[in-house]
């Protein structure tokens, strides 16, 4: 996992396509932090969500696409990975 500007990059796995969607423009890379990770597989959010966390990110899980939805009219995030 490394940074590049205002995205945050995850390495792609063979099994499954990983998404990187910029973060808001007007906002310092510092003061976006809240990522919501999608997937359908318990033991990659496991993975992703622990690994942010540790780098101090506000991380939200959901595990479908109904899921992502319900999290999505609550909060926006700053960036969203799939």
């Amino acid at each position: 996992m490394f940074q590049v500007s205002r995205v945050l990059f995850m390495q792609q796995s063979t099994t499954h396509a990983t998404h990187v969607f910029p973060a808001h423009s007007s906002r310092s890379l510092s003061a976006c932090n809240k990522i919501l990770v999608i997937d359908d597989s318990p033991d990659n959010l496991r993975v992703l969500s622990l690994a942010l966390a540790e780098h101090d990110y506000d991380v939200r899980c959901a595990k479908s696409g109904s899921m992502a939805f319900r999290a999505l009219e609550v909060e926006l995030p700053d960036l969203i990975l799939l």
